[in-house]
Order: structure tokens, then sequence, then C-alpha cells
């Protein structure tokens, strides 16, 4: 097993999750709307689940908003097959606490979620 370690020590470079995700910054987050116009429960989870391990992008950011950062992700055909009638499919209102983590460099966000799904 390849194990990488990045170390972000005190230097005038951007470091990953200090200050505010701008647009074009790479982002983890944690979903914790509730898709009330979803039938099923189980499409919320899914929703979640793919969210929350998976990199999105900031596309649009609006500070006059109560969820002011707009995240685009890649969703697979396979997921808009399971989830029905889903209203802007591949983009997420988010707020500030829903955002995790964030980096100019989508690899950070990458190695952010590997810590988190192995728990390191």
């Amino acid at each position: 097993m390849i194990t990488k370690f990045k170390i972000y020590e005190d230097s005038d470079e951007f470091q990953p999750g200090i200050g505010e995700p701008e647009v074009g910054d790479y982002v983890a987050c944690e979903d914790y709307a509730e898709y009330g116009y979803l039938n099923i429960e189980e499409e919320n989870l899914i929703m979640r689940n793919f969210i929350s391990n998976n990199v999105g992008k900031v596309v649009v950011y609006n500070s006059d908003d109560n969820y002011p950062y707009i995240v685009k992700y890649k969703i697979p055909k396979k997921l808009h097959i399971n989830i029905r009638d889903f209203f802007n499919f591949d983009k997420r209102d988010m707020s500030r606490n829903e955002i995790k983590f964030w980096s100019k460099n989508k690899k950070d966000v990458e190695a952010y979620l590997a810590g988190k799904k192995y728990n390191l």
C-alpha cells in the first residue's frame, strides 16, 4: 500500500482549508439538506453519500444568500437512473458549514476524502 503525506507549513503559498472557499476551488462537503421533493428516504441517503464521498467544484458564490456556494458534481449516469425528478441534479447549494475541506488542487481534496474514508 502506498501512502502519501502532505505537510502544510507556514508559507506564503495557498494552504488548503485556510480562509474561505472561492469560485474554482475543489471541495469536500457534508450534505445536511432534506430533499423534501423526493419521495423515498433511500434517495436522500444516496445523494448524501454521493456528495459526502466525492469532490465538487465551487462554480458560483453569492454572499447575500444563506447557501452562498453552488457546488457542481460529476454525477454518473447510473445515479441519474436511481434518482428521479431531482432539480438541478449536478449542482447543490451549500452553506459554509457544509463545506468541510477545500483546495485549489483537486488531489488535496481527494487525499482528504481518502483519509476520511480510512479514518486517517
